[in-house]
């Protein structure tokens, strides 16, 4: 019931923000939009890595990554709930994973990279701006 009641928490500074925003757009409806598609345990992983202590590192640094496995257990979530929680992160891009510049192989002329998928992550900029639609209050 409590992490209901956060959840709730978060609606109101994001429908307050976009109501009382000088520049109330359509694009802050997608916001709406995104936080609509995102779960407890979703909105948990980006709060986690939203208010760790090396948060402008993860912010500004894009070479910068977390290890999922070090969030999935500070949280005590199983590998299941993390998996599905990464997964939509990753759909409505919110987050991303590791991206290599190494040649995993090739198919006909296309290159693939290897990826390090959910073993390390980084919020985007759009997940950051949600998170900042989400957390700050007026």
């Amino acid at each position: 019931m409590e992490e209901e009641d956060e959840v709730q928490d978060l609606w109101d500074n994001l429908l307050s923000n976009w109501q009382f925003s000088e520049n109330r757009t359509d694009i802050a409806m997608m916001y709406i939009e995104i936080l609509k598609n995102l779960s407890k345990n979703e909105i948990r992983i980006l709060s986690a890595i939203h208010t760790s202590l090396d948060r402008n590192n993860h912010r500004y640094n894009k070479n910068f990554y977390v290890y999922g496995n070090v969030v999935r257990e500070h949280l005590c979530l199983s590998k299941e709930e993390y998996e599905l929680a990464m997964l939509n992160l990753f759909r409505l891009y919110c987050c991303e994973g590791f991206h290599q510049e190494i040649t995993a192989m090739h198919f006909g002329n296309i290159t693939i990279q290897t990826n390090g998928c959910i073993k390390k992550i980084s919020i985007t900029a759009l997940g950051y701006k949600l998170l900042d639609m989400i957390l700050e209050k007026d």
